[in-house]
């Protein structure tokens, strides 16, 4: 798919069941390309889920294949973080917040779970649920939040 694809506008949110095929599929282009996230969007798929890939987490979570997540809390804490992103091909200085907290489905894990973070896995969870709600970071940019050019 050539970036950025119009596809990427897309809202992904209540569409239709994964298969354990597309499930290896994300989890094989995240792990080979050395991402630390891959929406459904970016792939052009219809599904509600997204790939996290934190290397420097604990070896047991360091993969999490998420899907049919609600956010639970936005804390009005913010950071700034200079993200990149595939859809794009320049880094952009995006205001997230501290704390995230997101209850979803665990598909490696076969749980229903709530993750709280307010790290860089944070500002992962952030980047890929706003994939799946069909917006890039260019649309988040931290000028955009505060209402200046």
């Amino acid at each position: 798919m050539r970036y950025p694809s119009p596809c990427l506008r897309f809202n992904r949110c209540g569409l239709p069941t994964l298969n354990i095929l597309y499930i290896h599929r994300l989890m094989h282009l995240t792990l080979t390309n050395f991402g630390l996230g891959l929406s459904s969007t970016q792939l052009g798929w219809l599904y509600n889920s997204f790939a996290v890939y934190l290397p420097m987490l604990s070896f047991k979570k360091n993969l999490h294949v998420l899907a049919y997540h609600s956010v639970a809390l936005v804390s009005e804490y913010k950071d700034i973080y200079y993200e990149g992103c595939l859809s794009l091909a320049i880094k952009y200085p995006v205001n997230r917040a501290r704390k995230f907290i997101i209850i979803c489905y665990d598909v490696l894990r076969d749980v229903v779970c709530a993750i709280k973070s307010k790290s860089l896995f944070s500002a992962c969870l952030q980047h890929e649920h706003d994939h799946i709600l069909g917006s890039l970071i260019s649309d988040n940019q931290i000028t955009n939040n505060y209402g200046t050019s």
